[in-house]
């Protein structure tokens, strides 16, 4: 926990601006009408600061949601597992070091470990389950309204929940439903190896007739074809279908909030168009190579709080694109100027662009330096000049691998 001046940690919610608030030695107080409740008169909250964009839970800054309590960030990200107990002890290590979010999917194939790390940071720490804001995702095979509910059922049982405080789509495309059962890798479905971390093999379906594999189509069956390898969205299984079956999840108290992720405007559209509950977040890739401020704008005008993954632009995925960015220049001037690493300056960029950013490693040491991100503020000339790094490359261009990109047009 970080301390505030008077030494205890601050339990007020107090709605405070992103950049200047919840920080060592300031001591946040409530604000109204928009202004910085900071006792210091620092620029930086004035630059900063958005009215009902942020609340302080604990040392943590966090952000409104639509629905449910606000999300603290940083968020601890749990994608990749590639050793047994590897995850769990992350988990507890990032509640005891101060992570109030944790994000986690049904495909990771790792929730059952995630619950236990959760559990034991709690016992750790003295913290309850309320104290913990848990995301969850269900994945593309899961969208029709049956197997929507199975998903998260699997999940809640997994993770040793009662309830998820945020379930999304994981992406706006769909998988025909495989049961685990029938899956028989390099038959029907495929098994992902994705850099030593096993996936399970039945949220991969495939058919292997001609050249290449085609994933079967959203719940139809249907093969992909050359102009439409089930990437484009939406295909198979209407989102109005799956949207109703998290809006009822909702209405049971099983999740607090709903939303999606990796949704483009045109996709979030067809939701807007039958929703009854508000689509409380997107969770889109985000980091300076890819600001994606078009869609921005727009979910800023929706009403829909972005959170972010790939923030540090996945080490050990992209190593090569990871260290090109992390050696930017201006980058590494501003982790210099504030004492900070490169991996911290992207976290609170990402912080002050009004993101709420995902971030993972297995390193306690690590894991206790990202959240590290509290005491210093970029300034608004630094913002616009990490501006200029944004070239649109993305990180994550379909929901399984492969060539064709989801987001043809978008950026």
């Amino acid at each position: 926990a970080l301390p505030h001046a008077s030494g205890s940690s601050c339990q007020v919610r107090a709605r405070i601006c992103l950049v200047g608030c919840a920080v060592v030695g300031r001591t946040p107080l409530a604000r109204s009408m928009g202004q910085c409740s900071c006792k210091d008169t620092h620029s930086s909250c004035k630059e900063g600061a958005q009215d009902g964009f942020a609340t302080l839970i604990g040392d943590l800054p966090s952000m409104k949601m639509p629905r449910g309590k606000a999300m603290p960030m940083p968020g601890y990200g749990t994608f990749l597992t590639r050793t047994a107990g590897e995850t769990r002890a992350a988990v507890k290590e990032a509640i005891i070091a101060g992570y109030r979010h944790i994000d986690c999917a049904q495909v990771y194939t790792n929730e059952q470990e995630v619950g236990q790390g959760i559990a034991d940071g709690l016992a750790a720490t003295g913290l309850r389950r309320e104290d913990i804001y848990i995301t969850g995702k269900c994945w593309n095979t899961h969208r029709k309204a049956e197997h929507v509910k199975m998903a998260l059922n699997e999940s809640l049982a997994n993770l040793g929940c009662a309830y998820l405080d945020m379930y999304l789509i994981h992406w706006p495309q769909s998988y025909k439903y495989l049961p685990r059962a029938d899956a028989k890798p390099d038959v029907n479905c495929v098994a992902p190896d994705v850099n030593g971390a096993a996936m399970a093999p039945e949220y991969f379906p495939m058919l292997f007739h001609g050249k290449s594999p085609k994933h079967p189509g959203g719940g139809d069956g249907k093969a992909g074809t050359m102009s439409n390898d089930c990437v484009y969205a939406p295909n198979g299984v209407a989102f109005s279908e799956t949207w109703q079956a998290f809006e009822e999840a909702v209405d049971k108290g099983l999740v607090k909030a709903i939303g999606v992720a990796n949704f483009t405007p045109a996709h979030i559209d067809e939701i807007l168009k039958i929703a009854r509950h508000p689509i409380s977040c997107n969770q889109i890739e985000h980091h300076p190579y890819l600001q994606q401020p078009k869609l921005k704008e727009y979910c800023k005008t929706k009403g829909i709080p972005l959170v972010g993954y790939a923030t540090l632009l996945n080490p050990s995925l992209q190593g090569e694109k990871s260290a090109e960015l992390w050696e930017e220049p201006i980058l590494v001037s501003i982790a210099a100027k504030h004492s900070k690493s490169v991996p911290q300056v992207l976290i609170r960029w990402a912080i002050q662009a009004g993101v709420v950013p995902l971030v993972k490693s297995v390193s306690p040491d690590r894991t206790q330096q990202n959240i590290q991100v509290h005491d210093c503020t970029i300034s608004t000339a630094d913002m616009a000049d990490i501006a200029k790094l944004d070239c649109g490359w993305r990180h994550n261009s379909v929901p399984s691998g492969g060539v064709v990109s989801a987001f043809d047009g978008e950026s």
